[in-house]
């Protein structure tokens, strides 16, 4: 029988999403030259990235294009084949899984870290001075997309809050998520790294959100 957690959720160490460090500057392939008819000072994509059971990058899709191709590809070409922490299972082994990765090119072409992979619009946050908040989780996800298991990732924090428990709702009923190919490209299980970040204002790119439970 397949369960689905969606609440009280703690920060358990499994399964846990694939860990990638930062590029360094001894890893880029070379300048990136920023498209001359741009108008604006950069451009940013989000790749998502498919991390093998040895920790080794082996897919790296292009989910939001930065307009310009040639700097997609180029992204890409900087993780393909670096090696990190592989994804764990709900055992605890190594096992497939993505994590998002956000660059953005300037024209001295300088990178950013990883973005979140969602934004949200809520009617209140947990905290009433912020006016953003971001939330993490791990997913187990099946060979056809379907999340299985959602864990909060509370990076010290006590317990699950509201917006913890709306982000694992959300994955499980309102989020599609692309199946990790294998080293063979057949879809496999899973560890996805899932993370929303939510605001009480318009921002680009948004989707409403689902509405809070009261605490």
């Amino acid at each position: 029988m397949i369960v689905l957690l969606l609440a009280g959720v703690t920060d358990v160490n499994y399964p846990r999403p694939p860990i990638i460090s930062p590029l360094r500057p001894s890893q880029m392939t070379g300048p990136f030259r920023y498209g001359y008819d741009s108008k604006d000072a950069g451009a940013t994509a989000r790749l998502l990235l498919t991390v093998d059971p040895t920790g080794r990058i082996i897919h790296c899709d292009v989910v939001v294009p930065s307009g310009h191709p040639k700097l997609d590809t180029a992204g890409c070409k900087l993780y393909l084949g670096i090696k990190g922490q592989p994804a764990l299972g709900g055992d605890g082994k190594p096992a497939y899984g993505t994590i998002s990765a956000g660059l953005t090119f300037f024209k001295d072409g300088g990178l950013i870290p990883p973005s979140v992979d969602l934004q949200l619009v809520v009617e209140r946050l947990p905290d009433p001075g912020a006016v953003f908040a971001r939330r993490f989780s791990s997913l187990i996800v099946d060979p056809t997309g379907k999340v299985l298991t959602c864990s909060n990732i509370l990076y010290g924090r006590a317990s699950p809050d509201a917006l913890d428990r709306a982000l694992c709702k959300f994955a499980a009923t309102s989020f599609t998520f692309k199946p990790v190919l294998d080293v063979a490209n057949r879809p496999t299980e899973s560890v996805q790294a899932f993370a929303v970040e939510f605001s009480t204002t318009d921002a680009p790119v948004v989707r409403p959100g689902p509405p809070l439970p009261p605490e």
